[in-house]
C-alpha cells in the first residue's frame, strides 16, 4: 500500500502532509482490483457478491473546481468558481 501511496504522492505533486489520504485511496483501489487469491475477483466483489461501481474515480490529485457561494462573491462578474486540488474519490 505505501508503495501504491508514494507513486500516487509523486504523480499529484501533493505535500506530504496528505500522505494519510493517499494511503486511503490506495486501499480503497486495492479492494477494488482484481486478485488471483479470489479467483480473479475483486476482494469486494467476493465479499459482496456484486461489482463494485467505478464510475465515480478521478485521478489523485487532480484539478477541480469549487463553487464559492454568492454571499462571498465579489461583485457580479466575480469568479464563481475556485480552482482546488481534488484526492480522487468522489462521495
Amino acid at each position: 500500500m505505501v508503495t501504491k501511496a508514494r507513486a500516487m504522492m509523486l504523480d499529484s505533486c501533493f505535500r506530504d502532509e496528505f500522505w494519510a489520504e493517499a494511503v486511503n485511496t490506495a486501499v480503497y483501489l486495492h479492494v477494488r482490483s482484481a486478485s488471483r487469491s479470489v479467483d480473479s475477483l475483486t476482494p469486494y466483489q467476493k465479499l459482496f457478491d456484486e461489482k463494485p461501481e467505478l464510475g465515480h474515480l478521478c485521478q489523485f490529485g487532480c484539478v477541480a473546481y469549487k463553487l464559492i457561494p454568492e454571499a462571498q462573491r465579489k461583485g457580479m462578474f466575480a469568479e464563481r468558481g475556485k480552482e482546488v486540488w481534488f484526492p480522487g474519490i468522489r462521495p
